[in-house]
């Protein structure tokens, strides 16, 4: 499934509950990755009517090999990780909009009104924005091909993956 990043979503996204454009929710949420989804699930369990909208579903964990330091995981996959916040998600059936990019925001009276590239436009009582942040790439030969196998975009978090090694730090 494309994401609207030009990448494919490795995650089974099937059984995802679609945005209803007509309803007014409780709150919107702006973002897929790990803030984004935990507010989500937050909210759905204290009854807030709550929905999710991002160009992708699990944010830089799709990017990522190998994770570490990830409580309650010794070790987890990028993938593994971002299926387990699809079944959460699923659990608590939180309408989800994905691979379409928001285009504007705005107050209109009391209401929220997230639009989107495709035309569509949903509203909400509040916006949380969870947005994340997207790791910079180099666009040098080979960085692509070896992503998760040399080359990483965190130096703190994957330090320790390169003990005693050469490494380049940009």
């Amino acid at each position: 499934m494309e994401n609207g990043t030009g990448k494919m979503n490795l995650v089974s996204l099937d059984e995802l509950n679609a945005i209803d454009a007509e309803s007014i929710y409780d709150q919107l949420i702006l973002g897929g990755g790990p803030a984004a989804l935990t507010s989500a699930i937050y909210s759905a369990r204290k009854m807030i009517r709550v929905a999710l909208i991002s160009l992708d579903f699990g944010g830089q964990v799709n990017d990522t090999s190998e994770i570490e330091n990830y409580t309650g995981f010794q070790t987890v996959t990028g993938h593994e990780l971002a299926e387990k916040f699809a079944e959460h998600v699923r659990h608590f059936n939180i309408p989800v909009s994905l691979g379409d990019k928001i285009t504007n925001v705005d107050k209109n009276g009391a209401l929220f009104e997230v639009r989107m590239e495709s035309g569509k436009m949903f509203r909400a009582k509040t916006v949380i924005y969870a947005t994340g942040k997207r790791k910079k790439q180099l666009n040098v030969p080979g960085e692509r091909e070896f992503l998760g196998r040399g080359v990483s975009y965190c130096s703190i978090c994957d330090a320790p993956f390169f003990k005693n090694r050469k490494v380049v730090v940009v």
